[in-house]
């Protein structure tokens, strides 16, 4: 569903030149300006005002037939903007053999630091308490579909012990929902759906074309993911 508003604006930094921007602001994504006017032929909308928002599917739609139109796409959500364009090339590169696991959201962030974060979502601080929200019910049904808008998390095994590193290189998810992903497994103690990979080094030759050994099942260390990139 499209929705015209006249009061759309943000105060962030511009996208660059020759890209189409799609910004989350009240659980829409906004085409606006010369991003709707460059968009609206090529997707054949139907609407006369300056701003127009779409729900979260049609906005992934959307966006995905203007990156095969070879443009540049960008979302942006508080303040962080990613390229589509790159996320999608990145997905569409030779596959790693892979294999699909629910870990426990401590065995990717630290047990303190989800602690932290859960409790500003219970207060209403944390910034995207709202994709929280939104993410909890297809983890709770184990429902891998419903997050596949948002992309992949590769992970590898680090060590002996079920500790684990998300291969950024990898990973299509941006960062934030990452972390909103963790944070709503974790106060619903259910668990994030990832994919095993080998580590970076043990991708070569014969192993590149092995599945990694299903992770051991041990009691987590509440150590978790060792760096978050931002």
């Amino acid at each position: 569903m499209v929705t015209d508003s006249v009061n759309s604006s943000s105060s962030a930094t511009k996208p660059r030149k020759g890209t189409i921007l799609f910004e989350e602001r009240d659980e829409l994504w906004w085409l606006s300006g010369s991003h709707l006017r460059r968009a609206r032929s090529l997707l054949q909308l139907r609407c006369f005002g300056e701003n127009v928002g779409f729900d979260p599917n049609d906005a992934w739609g959307y966006a995905k037939l203007l990156v095969e139109e070879g443009l540049q796409v960008e979302l942006r959500r508080r303040d962080k903007t990613y390229s589509l364009t790159n996320r999608l090339r990145l997905s569409d590169r030779s596959p790693v053999m892979s294999r699909v696991v629910w870990l426990d959201p401590d065995l990717l962030l630290p047990t303190d630091h989800l602690q932290r974060l859960a409790q500003q979502v219970a207060c209403g601080r944390y910034p995207g308490h709202q994709l929280v929200a939104r993410l909890r019910e297809p983890l709770s049904h184990g429902d891998t579909s419903a997050l596949g808008e948002f992309g992949r998390v590769f992970v590898y095994q680090v060590g002996a012990e079920p500790l684990y590193e998300v291969d950024w290189e990898l990973t299509t998810v941006p960062p934030d929902i990452f972390e909103a992903l963790t944070v709503a497994a974790f106060n619903g103690n259910h668990k994030v759906p990832c994919h095993l990979v080998l580590p970076k080094g043990r991708r070569m030759g014969a192993q590149a074309k092995q599945r990694p050994p299903l992770p051991t099942d041990r009691t987590p260390s509440g150590r978790g993911q060792m760096r978050l990139l931002f």
